[in-house]
């Protein structure tokens, strides 16, 4: 496959001068350092060693800076500290640039100033991600593996779970989080620089020594470790292309989605250059040995271990060998399918028929002995055709591309998942349940037997009979349902009266229904069905029907019974009813009970129909109407009615009676002499009142006789006799329409004057 070169996004170091008032000179290094044609790792001698644990700690702890006068650093020292610390802590992500401050006549370092890219907090956050992410990358690692099968692990994990950020390197917006090993490990996106410092990181964690390179001549950033004291080429980049298309996949999706290359795995300084790599100094730490050169070249599936083998695509099929590629078993002939992924015990690939009619992604296990078909496309008779091109599996879900070509237009390509952990999942039926009509039967995988027999997903099954689906998943699991069909509706059911109870005035109805009765039911007349539970008590002459259900939700006719032998005595007429004011809006209904009743109904007669409404039901024998105009007259009837087996029996209405609505006497009045000739009544508010009328009694005509109107809740009579006897009484009244609608008087009471 042709190979696409990356141009290297590593920043330059720029050197910045500016000179402070304090006669400080700041220089600075922007977004991390140049790297020379040396490895970026080499050793600085450990003269710099307390200055680089110094710096590194203030990295480590977020700090804004850190004096480091005290050793006699250069700036040209520290460029080369920092080329160590950065390409050897790969941790140390969220650093984005640093000034320095030298003395303005000596070069000898005084402060370093640190610039982060984000806020302490959300490094802390991200420092924890990063951990789980590393730890996720060296799961994918074996404590039997040798330490080349560790780097041959690692580099296709990294591979499969990143994408190279193709999208902003042609537009030139890589961000700074791509250069670094959070981008590719936690983001799974990053440019060159990122990669090598991602698998740098983990071999680090794994005990390998690894360094990073960075070859001039080319812009370009790889990695070499050293197995058995040899050291060795390992370019992730370069083994992760991108797809050629002006517009990528989908959505500007460069990536090659399970391809894994390793063209460029532990290769010699000879074989590493024929790859295209260049620039780089050899002298420091030369790759003499050819002994991996080439041998993965062939395999652009990625290569997964399992107890002692590693199973992988090569030339069409899919194969299991040593890590040498000795001892080399076939498995299954996918031609030409060239995607793997492994999850738990089974091995998922695709596979496409050589006229590209049926293409499919499928499982087996990690000896070959299964091999289920997950999904298949069929293009037989298709105006468009499709077909599996790339897919790789990230957590528990297979990622798929699928390739579009119609008959005529343009091409185009679409993205789908599906669980590799999801369970088996039998969809039309459900198990111990039984049906009524004909059920169509459908699986998510593996293979099926219904009765024995075998069974395709989609068949439809008719015959009423019990019916035992199996589905098996080979190195999955076994899901079994059993159901029944049964369109046959159960029998009648039979209804029985007894003669009516005289003492108890009722009739009892029992009902017989069939054995494959499910569900039974009743209802009494027109009301609703209700669940049978024990021999029906009528009070009062009705139909009651029966009907009943089997487990398959099939409906029997309805049987009946007629009663017509229960003589009812409906409840009597409620005595002493009556409407009395109860407040300027509020009448009050009162009667006398009526033995055996259950309650009663009141009545408003409604003139504009000419007719009494049911206003109230209630099993007291009053009631307030309220919301009542004031001064209107209202007329109203009650009747009683009580219930047998549910039904109500009423009895006859009483005579119309009326009332109307008043404000209430005045309460707590009171007289005072205020003098030898004034008298002061007071009196407490009336609800709803617009005022109060005053009265005083008349001994010549033996009546009361107003004296004054007021709107307060006092008045002084004024111009008495003295030493003389006088009798008050206060009514209140409201204004309605114009008109004054007065209470009942209150209680009278006397005072002397002095």
């Amino acid at each position: 496959m042709k190979k696409t070169l990356f141009k290297n996004l590593i920043s330059v170091f720029i050197a910045l001068s500016v000179v402070l008032s304090s006669g400080i000179s700041l220089m600075g290094g922007i977004s991390g350092l140049s790297v020379t044609s040396r490895a970026a790792s080499a050793e600085t001698g450990s003269t710099y060693s307390g200055v680089v644990q110094l710096i590194a700690d203030a990295v480590d702890a977020v700090k804004p800076s850190v004096d480091i006068r005290l050793y006699n650093i250069t700036a040209s020292q520290l460029m080369t500290i920092f080329t160590k610390l950065i390409y050897t802590q790969p941790s140390f992500f969220y650093l984005k640039n640093y000034l320095y401050g030298c003395g303005v006549s000596s070069d000898k370092v005084l402060t370093i100033y640190f610039t982060y890219d984000y806020t302490a907090a959300q490094i802390a956050q991200m420092k924890q991600l990063y951990e789980q992410a590393v730890a996720k990358t060296l799961a994918c690692v074996s404590a039997e593996m040798t330490d080349a099968e560790k780097v041959m692990a690692v580099h296709d994990y990294i591979i499969l779970n990143t994408k190279y950020d193709y999208c902003n390197y042609l537009q030139g917006t890589v961000p700074h989080v791509s250069y670094t090993a959070y981008g590719v490990l936690v983001n799974g996106a990053g440019i060159c620089n990122a990669y090598s410092l991602a698998f740098s990181a983990i071999m680090q964690r794994l005990g390998i020594e690894t360094i990073t390179v960075y070859g001039k001549s080319i812009g370009h950033s790889w990695n070499m470790v050293k197995l058995d004291g040899k050291w060795y080429h390992v370019d992730l980049t370069w083994d992760d292309p991108v797809f050629s298309a002006a517009k990528g996949w989908i959505n500007n999706d460069y990536d090659l989605e399970g391809y894994v290359g390793h063209d460029n795995l532990l290769l010699s300084d000879s074989a590493a250059r024929a790859t295209g790599h260049s620039g780089w100094l050899p002298d420091t730490y030369p790759a003499t040995s050819a002994l991996y050169d080439n041998k993965y070249a062939s395999i652009h599936s990625g290569m997964f271990y399992k107890q002692g083998y590693w199973h992988y695509i090569k030339d069409g099929k899919l194969t299991k060998s040593l890590f040498n590629l000795s001892g080399a078993r076939v498995l299954k002939s996918v031609n030409p399918g060239s995607y793997l992924g492994v999850y738990g015990n089974n091995i998922y690939y695709n596979y496409t028929t050589s006229n590209e009619v049926i293409s499919q992604i499928r499982q087996t296990d990690f000896c070959g002995t299964t091999d289920i078909a997950l999904m298949t496309i069929n293009n037989t008779g298709k105006t468009v055709s499709e077909k599996v091109t790339e897919f790789v599996i990230r957590g528990d879900k297979l990622c798929y591309t699928l390739y579009r070509w119609p008959a005529t237009g343009t091409a185009s390509y679409s993205a789908g998942s599906f669980s590799v952990t999801a369970p088996i999942v039998i969809a039309g039926v459900v198990n111990n349940a039984c049906y009524k009509t004909d059920v169509t039967i459908t699986f998510n995988r593996g293979t099926a037997k219904l009765n024995g027999n075998p069974f395709l997903s989609g068949s439809k099954v008719s015959a009423e009979s019990r019916h035992v689906l199996t589905v098996t998943d080979p190195g999955c699991s076994t899901v079994t349902a059993t159901f029944t069909i049964d369109k046959t509706a159960p029998a009648v059911p039979a209804l029985s009266a007894s003669a009516a109870n005289t003492l108890t005035g009722s009739v009892t109805v029992s009902i017989q229904y069939p054995a494959d009765a499910a569900v039974k039911e009743y209802k009494i007349g027109s009301g609703s069905w209700t669940a049978f539970n024990a021999p029906v008590v009528l009070y009062a002459n009705n139909t009651v029907y029966a009907r009943c259900r089997d487990a398959a939700g099939n409906i029997s006719p309805a049987g009946s019974v007629v009663v017509s032998n229960i003589k009812v005595v409906p409840p009597g007429i409620p005595g002493s009813a009556r409407a009395v004011s109860a407040s300027y809006n509020s009448i009050k209904i009162t009667w006398a009970p009526v033995s055996g009743a259950k309650g009663y109904i009141v009545y408003r007669y409604n003139s504009a129909t000419n007719k009494y409404d049911g206003i109230c039901v209630t099993s007291s024998c009053s009631y307030a109407d309220t919301g009542r105009v004031t001064g209107a007259t209202y007329k109203y009837k009650v009747r009683a009615y009580l219930n047998t087996g549910g039904t109500n029996v009423y009895g006859a209405l009483t005579a119309a009676f009326s009332g109307k609505a008043i404000p209430a006497s005045p309460s707590g009045v009171r007289a005072a002499a205020t003098g030898a000739a004034s008298v002061k009544i007071t009196w407490n508010a009336v609800s709803g009142a617009s005022g109060y009328v005053i009265y005083r009694y008349n001994f010549a005509t033996s009546s009361f006789e107003r004296i004054g109107v007021t709107t307060s809740l006092s008045y002084i009579n004024k111009g008495l006799s003295s030493a003389t006897c006088y009798y008050y009484c206060v009514r209140a009244y409201r204004t309605t329409g114009g008109s004054n609608i007065y209470s009942n008087p209150s209680n009278y009471v006397s005072v002397k004057t002095a």
